[in-house]
């Protein structure tokens, strides 16, 4: 940021620029590498919770299935 005063007026020049210059090749690799071991962890992570869900929703059907009067559920 730099304060300019053109005449009597005081103004602010504000520059913004993109830090992805800034950012040396190595950094920004580990950066990926470690943004993929993190997605790669949450998908195996959603897997296993799925599997566990499916399982469960298996075995409650097929226990109301056992059931006298019983009915099939999504």
């Amino acid at each position: 940021m730099t304060e300019v005063v053109p005449g009597r007026l005081r103004r602010r020049l504000i520059s913004l620029q993109s830090v992805d210059n800034e950012m040396s090749a190595p950094v920004l690799t580990d950066w990926q590498t470690v943004i993929r071991v993190i997605a790669h962890e949450a998908m195996t992570l959603l897997t296993f919770i799925s599997s566990l869900a499916r399982r469960a929703h298996d075995l409650v059907q097929e226990t109301l299935e056992k059931l006298p009067g019983a009915h099939r559920f999504a």
